[in-house]
C-alpha cells in the first residue's frame, strides 16, 4: 500500500520533485542492530525505511509520477506496480480521491492539458499512450495512441510524456528503443528521434522553447530543437538522470540523478551559460 503525504505550503513545485521528496525523507540504512521495526515508519526491501510526516492519503500499487493541474487544486497519479494499473485524481484542498481509473498497463508518464481537460499516460510495454478525458472532476478513457505495435511485437516501452500544446505535440521518450516520438495531435503524425541512450523522461520548456531529456544510461540530459527535432547541446551530468525541473524564476534546470551503489545528487544545469556546464552538486542520502 503506497500513501502520498500533504503538506500546508503549497504544492507548486510537488509534481516535479515527487521522486526528490522521496529521496528526502529516506532514513540511511540501519545498522544490524537497528533492524527492529520502529513506530511509524514503513521498511522497505533495502533495508531503508520511510517516516511518514503530515496526512496522508492512500494510493496505488507502486506510484510512479504525480502532476498538477494549473491551479494546483487537483493532482494526477499513475500507479504503475505489480497489481492493478491505474490513474487517480486526487483533490489537494479536500485531501481525498475524486476518481481512479483502471488502464491495461502503465509506466511513469503524464501530461495534462493546460485546461485539465485531458490526461495522456504511457502504456509502457504496451506501446500506447492512453488519452483520457476529466470532466466534473471523472476520469475516462476516450482513446490511445499506439506509437509501435505492443511488445514482444515490437520494442519501444514508453516513459517519460511532455506537452507542447503551442504546437498541438505530445512528446514521448522510450526506454528500449531509445527514442523521442513527436506526435501531432491533430493529425496523429509521429515521427522518430534517436537519443543513442534509454530515456527516463522528458520536459518541454515554453519559455526558452526547448525540450529536455533525461538520458538514464548516458549520465546526460539532451537539449533538443523542436523546431528541427534534433539535439543541440548534450549536458553530462551525474549518474542515472532521471526527474526534471524548470526553475520558475530563472534559467537553471534541475536534474534528479541516482545510483544504487554509488551516489545521488540533485544537479544545477545554467541553461544560459554557452557550454551548459554545471553548476553545482548537491549530494543527497542515501
Amino acid at each position: 500500500m503506497s500513501h502520498l503525504r500533504f503538506r500546508p505550503a503549497s504544492l507548486g513545485l510537488f509534481s516535479g520533485l515527487v521522486l526528490l521528496a522521496t529521496l528526502c525523507t529516506c532514513d540511511p540504512a540501519p545498522e544490524a542492530a537497528d533492524l527492529a521495526p520502529k513506530v511509524g515508519r514503513t521498511n522497505l526491501p533495502n533495508g531503508w525505511s520511510l517516516t511518514p510526516t503530515e496526512t496522508q492519503l492512500t494510493l496505488g500499487d507502486l506510484p510512479l509520477n504525480a502532476i498538477l493541474n494549473a491551479d494546483e487544486s487537483r493532482l494526477a497519479v499513475t500507479n504503475n506496480g505489480q497489481s492493478t494499473h491505474s490513474l487517480q485524481w486526487i483533490d489537494v484542498a479536500g485531501r481525498k480521491t475524486l476518481s481512479t481509473l483502471e488502464i491495461p498497463a502503465g509506466w511513469l508518464g503524464l501530461a495534462l492539458t493546460a485546461d485539465g481537460s485531458r490526461l495522456y499516460a504511457s502504456g509502457g510495454e504496451t506501446n500506447k499512450i492512453w488519452v483520457v478525458g476529466i470532466e466534473e472532476d471523472r476520469l475516462s478513457l476516450i482513446d490511445s495512441i499506439a506509437v509501435k505495435q505492443p511488445w514482444p511485437e515490437e520494442v519501444a516501452s514508453l516513459a517519460g510524456l511532455s506537452l507542447d500544446e503551442g504546437r498541438n505535440r505530445l512528446y514521448a521518450v522510450t526506454k528500449r528503443d531509445s527514442s523521442l516520438y513527436t506526435i501531432d495531435l491533430g493529425t496523429r503524425k509521429i515521427e522518430r528521434t534517436p537519443l543513442r541512450a534509454s530515456a527516463y523522461t522528458c520536459l518541454y520548456d515554453g519559455r526558452r522553447d526547448e525540450l529536455y531529456v533525461s538520458l538514464w544510461d548516458d549520465e546526460a540530459v539532451a537539449i533538443i530543437d523542436p523546431d528541427e527535432l534534433r539535439v543541440t547541446t548534450r549536458v553530462t551530468v551525474g549518474y542515472h538522470p532521471n526527474d526534471l525541473l524548470r526553475h520558475p524564476l530563472d534559467d537553471r534546470l534541475f536534474v534528479a540523478c541516482s545510483d544504487e551503489m554509488r551516489w545521488r545528487s540533485l544537479t544545477f544545469v545554467p541553461l544560459r551559460s554557452p557550454s551548459n556546464s554545471i553548476v553545482r552538486f548537491i549530494p543527497m542520502r542515501p
